[in-house]
């Protein structure tokens, strides 16, 4: 955005959103201008951290979210260490069946329909499961989503973004209705914009 060209951008979270939001900007030729500040000693130390990771991009049924999630995996499969394990989900019937299908087609993603109970005896954890149909999707996979964080913030400190671990925000000043300094536990700087990840 040609207005926003030279704005100071502050991300408070060195968690997944925060870390992503500072590698995408750094990216995209921004990194001088970003400054995390992450309260703890390393990003991901809480809920990033110690999520499962699994990236399922057909959860969604949402299509501008689908199609966000698709993109979304495959920027992980090519660049960020996704690896594939597959996943099955137990559907309500035909038509659920057939809606993860199409959707699943407009997305050049493959999957398959099968039956419970023929699931039930390569993984017996689903025998006596309520719902009749299957659908596999070897396109799924997992992330260590710790990992996954680190390498973010790594690889926007490479390219010059600021990342100050083990500092707490402790106020941030606005002049005319917009943000203008943040002060840590470690200092202060100027902002334009401020990401609360």
């Amino acid at each position: 955005d040609p207005a926003g060209e030279g704005m100071r951008i502050a991300i408070v979270g060195g968690g997944y959103a925060g870390a992503a939001t500072a590698w995408a900007l750094a990216r995209r030729g921004h990194a001088a201008r970003v400054h995390l500040i992450e309260a703890e000693r390393k990003g991901a130390a809480h809920a990033s951290g110690l999520n499962a990771g699994l990236v399922g991009p057909l959860l969604d049924s949402d299509e501008a979210m689908a199609a966000m999630s698709v993109r979304g995996a495959r920027l992980l499969a090519d660049h960020l260490g996704l690896t594939s394990c597959g996943s099955v989900r137990l559907v309500s019937g035909e038509d659920e069946a057939a809606e993860l299908v199409t959707r699943a087609a407009r997305h050049g993603i493959t999957v398959r329909v099968g039956k419970t109970a023929d699931l039930a005896r390569e993984i017996p954890l689903a025998s006596g499961a309520p719902t009749p149909l299957t659908v596999r999707c070897e396109a799924d996979g997992k992330v260590d989503p710790a990992a996954l964080d680190e390498r973010y913030l790594s690889e926007a400190r490479e390219a010059g973004a600021v990342i100050v671990t083990g500092a707490r925000v402790t106020s941030i000043a606005a002049d005319g209705g917009r943000v203008s300094r943040v002060e840590t536990t470690q200092g202060g700087f100027d902002a334009d914009f401020l990401v609360n990840a």
